[in-house]
């Protein structure tokens, strides 16, 4: 009975992540099917060129702030929406 308790206590004891573009995953869509709920991705200075989408509570920040980081859609025909990628210093709750 102790060995099931600790074992759905580990089960549940998750923590955020930070994952770096393109250190961890070579770009943003599969850090973003990679990463949890909670979890921060970090694109490092670059222009990428892709289509992102996100359904999770993810934050999703650049390394350097929007100067230095863009995301060039692939197929603009599939752009429901553009949101800056931000600097973690931003306040991004507003």
């Amino acid at each position: 009975m102790v060995l099931e308790t600790m074992t759905l206590i580990m089960a549940f004891n998750v923590y955020a992540q930070t994952i770096h573009v393109p250190d961890d995953f070579p770009g943003i869509q599969w850090a973003v099917d990679n990463a949890s709920d909670g979890d921060t991705i970090v694109v490092r200075d670059n222009i990428c060129s892709e289509n992102v989408v996100i359904h999770k509570r993810i934050a999703l920040l650049s390394e350097n702030g929007y100067e230095f980081t863009s995301v060039q859609p692939l197929d603009e025909n599939e752009v429901f929406g553009c949101l800056p990628v931000m600097q973690p210093s931003q306040d991004y709750n507003k």
